[in-house]
């Protein structure tokens, strides 16, 4: 709530310029999602479209990232989806988004998405993983083997 605050604040005091400002609009979108205020991310996102604010890497990550914390991971992996397809390559994804999207995944439940999300990472992204990678992959290793006929998804999953 502060932190929307202060946009205000640093709109009135400095002008309209700052109110365009991609980097302003992400300090404020990452503190309302590590406050978990989902709807204030989403007036938000709605305010920068509204007002023609450029989205940049840090917009998906700081969106990824309000998602993870919702448990919504079909809509970080939608927004994932939006980077790879992206046209400009300071919007495809690193690797930092393709690991916030996969702890998404690991939050939901979904073990096996975790995994397909680290083989889109090698396959689509040209990434190599790093350690938070495969901390998380291997963390849904062991989710899909407490599941049912897990050790096959995870086999196909990762390979």
């Amino acid at each position: 709530e502060r932190a929307v605050q202060l946009l205000g604040q640093a709109s009135s005091e400095l002008g309209p310029p700052a109110l365009l400002s991609t980097r302003l609009y992400n300090a404020v979108l990452w503190a309302c999602a590590r406050g978990e205020a989902w709807e204030e991310v989403q007036r938000l996102v709605g305010e920068m479209e509204a007002r023609g604010v450029s989205w940049d890497r840090h917009t998906y990550r700081a969106l990824i990232d309000s998602w993870a914390r919702a448990k919504r991971a079909d809509k970080a992996l939608e927004l994932l989806q939006q980077m790879e397809e992206a046209e400009d390559e300071a919007l495809r994804p690193d690797v930092p988004a393709y690991n916030m999207v996969m702890a998404a995944c690991l939050k939901r439940g979904w073990p096996v998405e975790t995994l397909k999300v680290l083989k889109r990472m090698r396959e689509r992204g040209g990434l190599t993983p790093d350690r938070y990678s495969y901390v998380a992959a291997i963390t849904a290793c062991g989710a899909c083997r407490s599941k049912k006929g897990g050790s096959k998804a995870k086999k196909g999953a990762v390979l």
